[in-house]
């Protein structure tokens, strides 16, 4: 989420102005009430494909700390479909449908977690630690009221993919949906300094995790 905005790069000026002018009146509204500015309902974002507006509305939504949710033109205006319809179905498309989100405590891994459950999924969150970003995510989750699980593995290790997947099952019955988040860069070190466990960290966090909770999820 946060991430991202920070992330977003040659885009300064423009990041100046969406901050003033939409995330601080969204992010305070008291304080926007008071000095008698009122939060954007909208923000229109044009420009050639390729441009970057999909990332920078994805970043605006990761700095409010908020869901970010992809509609498709195409899903709306199908034949014999009408656009009330077409929006209901949706967004009630996650309703009821089992989700596995590998990597799930922080950054995008948590804010699908809440998109997912806000949407009526039940949603099964997983890191190799229990660490206060997977404390603040339950806490959060419970407090609004979300269907989820939280299960500690660590998915370097085949067996703990195969585990992660197996128990999320056994506890909710189907898998309908595995977002495959996990992964990072596991150690910074120059080239001239890299060991065979280092790359095998490496490795294992960002391609075994992902080939063996697949494979087990199939």
């Amino acid at each position: 989420g946060q991430r991202l905005w920070d992330e977003m790069a040659g885009m300064e000026a423009e990041k100046r102005m969406i901050e003033r002018r939409i995330v601080l009146p969204l992010a305070q509204p008291d304080l926007a009430a008071r000095y008698g500015v009122s939060p954007p309902k909208a923000a229109i974002l044009f420009g050639p494909p390729g441009t970057g507006k999909t990332s920078f509305a994805k970043a605006v939504a990761g700095r409010l700390g908020w869901p970010f949710i992809e509609i498709f033109p195409s899903r709306l205006t199908a034949p014999d479909v009408t656009m009330p319809n077409a929006l209901r179905d949706m967004f009630a498309d996650l309703n009821d449908k089992t989700v596995l989100i590998t990597g799930s405590t922080k950054g995008i891994g948590r804010a699908a977690a809440v998109a997912f459950a806000r949407e009526g999924a039940i949603v099964g969150i997983n890191s190799s630690q229990k660490d206060s970003a997977a404390e603040e995510l339950i806490a959060q989750l419970e407090s609004e009221g979300a269907r989820f699980a939280y299960y500690e593995r660590d998915l370097t290790k085949s067996g703990e993919c195969e585990t992660l997947v197996n128990e999320f099952v056994d506890q909710f019955g189907s898998l309908d949906v595995l977002v495959n988040n996990a992964g990072g860069l596991g150690v910074r070190k120059g080239l001239e300094s890299l060991e065979d466990d280092d790359f095998n960290l490496v490795m294992d966090l960002n391609l075994r995790s992902v080939i063996m909770t697949t494979r087990f999820a199939m």
